[in-house]
């Protein structure tokens, strides 16, 4: 998966194809299907339209090394107004934190733990790191909840309920850490399986925030919602 500020790139788990996933104006999710032109280059086209005017992307995706692409823009439109041609390259994001240092690389790694540990299900090791105060909220949640037994419960039984996590990646987007306080915003990618075996992709937006506490960072808040796709009502 490679991943710029706007936009990821990386094979869609249902069409086998290498697609590339945008955010439009609205913050929605939309995504685009290339075409193997040649081995190791793909093609994009992408037409729309709307109110303002119409939108067009035309470029190829070329593969420089297992870390980097080159994408080529061979014709882009915005609004009706023809925009710059260029080529751009991009770098494989770190999923691991490896490009942190310090505490932005140990607050990291403890974000990986913990939400290993909630995709597995697994409530009894995660417990250990959240923050006896924390409040969790997202868009599959009217109002924030804290973190109690009762909620724990509801939780735990919830999960029961979902889909297996056949595989996740987590990108970094930012890590700021402020004293004892760090706050984090990353894409978390989680692929599920169903009982029949049918496969679904979920982006999430996650936005955390941890507290050091006795030499362990705590979570201690979330705001994490779901990125929404042009499939989506």
């Amino acid at each position: 998966m490679r991943v710029s500020d706007a936009a990821m790139i990386g094979v869609d788990p249902e069409s086998k194809q290498v697609t590339w996933w945008f955010f439009n104006q609205d913050g929605s999710l939309g995504k685009n299907t290339c075409k193997l032109k040649e081995e190791g280059v793909w093609s994009f086209e992408q037409p729309s339209e709307d109110a303002i005017g119409d939108n067009s992307y035309r470029g190829l995706v070329t593969r420089m090394d297992e870390n980097t692409i080159k994408e080529e823009v061979l014709e882009l439109i915005l609004n009706g107004e023809e925009q710059e041609n260029g080529t751009f390259i991009w770098k494989r994001a770190s999923s691991t934190g490896q490009d942190f240092a310090g505490e932005q690389k140990e607050v990291w790694d403890t974000l990986e733990t913990q939400v290993a540990l909630d995709l597995k299900k697994d409530l009894d090791a995660e417990n250990e790191y959240l923050h006896p105060k924390a409040s969790y909220w997202g868009d599959q949640s009217p109002a924030p909840v804290s973190a109690s037994a009762k909620t724990y419960s509801y939780y735990e039984k919830w999960l029961e309920g979902q889909d297996e996590v056949v595989a996740h990646q987590m990108i970094p987007v930012t890590v700021v850490v402020v004293d004892d306080v760090a706050i984090i915003n990353f894409y978390l990618h989680i692929l599920t399986k169903d009982d029949e075996g049918e496969q679904e992709e979920m982006i999430i937006r996650g936005h955390n925030t941890w507290k050091k506490e006795n030499g362990r960072w705590l979570l201690l808040s979330t705001y994490n919602t779901v990125v929404k796709s042009d499939d989506d009502d």
